[in-house]
């Protein structure tokens, strides 16, 4: 019980109530827009009272802040707090910092302990089973819902089809690895809807993202099965060879005619390079690349331009805390995730995370995602992150997983574990 309210039956399946919210905010309906916004937030209160509930206790912890991980991040959210006392909007920097706050928490506390308790794949196929569900729909329902397209791209009745890449981005990732480890019809549906709805929206990000998955895939398949990897290799390549070919293809994905300037985001990107050039030392505040054009006034509709923020999370971040703190950051965050993929490559799990890890970390280099807590990208790619950072963890400390990535029921001696809520 929390406040009165059992809960049992919420955490069984909270996984994919957690989703729901974060895909259909973006959503074209008004409606569904504004109770998906005030439900993330409810998801959100409710992942930390959970967290609360657990003490901050994750298998074979004695204490909330036991990791060096757990260490990075609890400083990380606090200097993005603390950039509310210098920001250009310091309840807005604030409230941004709270949200990711809050994310973290969900993510690191609340859903490491479900994946403890329950299991990875079963955490995963919670969070699939809401965002696959919702992608199937569109592509089926959404050509007469709204308006389905936005200058020659499908989106069905999301309101950009940016917000599909960004959503199929990761889940695209999880969904293809998964079929490729087990070819079963489920598998190989939920890999079919996602990517149906990613090409008919011609994200060119987040097919790169993917594309990334599948080549450390097929790579670390070469060395564990050189016959395995030698068939997906060739049966990929072939398939991309065909579909490169198509006119579906050159008109609307490769839109040749917007690679010059990556869709604009040229000319975001040396806007966001003047912007920090007048505060690179600390930056502007946490989250502030949102509203950084109106501080300068800066009209983006007067220069023909159109989108999020300084279209990069890079870019992003340092218009948000500077040069110093977001190439130290990025520095940290990269050279995990490159550990685990060329020189812990032989933990399979691990490898694959961190495969898609780095596709989104591609993603954002393209898209300001990273750094707000209430986007179709962000809840889903952290969770991704804490899997990695947990089967990392549990290795190195000698704490064993079951074979779907729970805890195992037999631990070292004198470890102690806590299971379920």
């Amino acid at each position: 019980m929390i406040f009165g309210i059992k809960t049992i039956s919420i955490w069984r399946h909270f996984p994919a109530i957690y989703a729901l919210p974060f895909v259909l905010a973006t959503t074209q309906f008004p409606a569904v827009v504004a109770v998906s916004e005030l439900l993330r937030w409810v998801v959100l209160f409710f992942g930390v009272l959970m967290a609360l509930r657990f003490k901050f206790r994750r298998g074979g912890f004695q204490r909330g802040i036991s990791t060096t991980i757990d260490f990075v991040l609890v400083v990380v959210l606090a200097l993005f707090l603390l950039s509310s006392l210098w920001s250009i909007d310091a309840i807005f920097s604030a409230q941004k910092a709270v949200s990711m706050t809050l994310l973290i928490i969900t993510s690191f506390w609340t859903l490491w302990r479900y994946a403890d308790s329950y299991s990875e794949e079963r955490l995963l196929n919670g969070l699939l089973f809401t965002v696959v569900g919702i992608l199937a729909a569109n592509v089926t329902l959404g050509w007469f819902l709204g308006n389905p397209m936005l200058v020659g791209r499908f989106r069905g009745f999301f309101l950009n089809p940016n917000n599909i890449g960004i959503l199929a981005a990761v889940a695209g990732g999880l969904s293809l690895v998964r079929w490729l480890d087990r070819m079963t019809w489920k598998n190989f549906l939920a890999v079919a809807i996602v990517m149906s709805n990613l090409v008919l929206a011609g994200s060119r990000a987040s097919m790169l993202s993917i594309g990334l998955v599948t080549f450390f895939y097929i790579g670390r398949s070469l060395l564990a099965s050189r016959a395995r990897g030698t068939l997906f290799g060739f049966l990929l390549a072939a398939g991309g060879l065909w579909f490169f070919q198509t006119d579906f293809f050159v008109t609307r994905i490769l839109r040749a005619y917007s690679l010059a300037d990556a869709s604009n985001r040229i000319y975001f990107w040396s806007l966001a390079k003047n912007y920090i050039a007048h505060r690179w030392w600390l930056g502007h505040g946490f989250g502030t690349d949102i509203i950084i054009h109106d501080y300068y006034g800066v009209v983006l509709s007067d220069l023909g331009l159109r989108g999020a923020g300084v279209m990069s999370s890079y870019y992003g971040l340092g218009v948000q805390i500077g040069i110093p703190l977001t190439v130290t950051f990025f520095a940290l965050v990269w050279g995990y995730v490159l550990g685990a993929l060329f020189i812990r490559f032989q933990y399979a799990k691990s490898y694959v995370y961190a495969a898609i890890v780095a596709g989104g970390l591609v993603v954002a280099i393209f898209e300001p995602v990273l750094f707000s807590a209430g986007n179709a990208f962000s809840f889903l790619f952290v969770v991704v992150f804490m899997l990695l950072v947990r089967r990392e963890t549990y290795r190195r400390r000698g704490i064993s997983l079951g074979p779907h990535g729970e805890l195992a029921k037999s631990q070292p001696a004198g470890l102690k574990t806590w299971r379920g809520p």
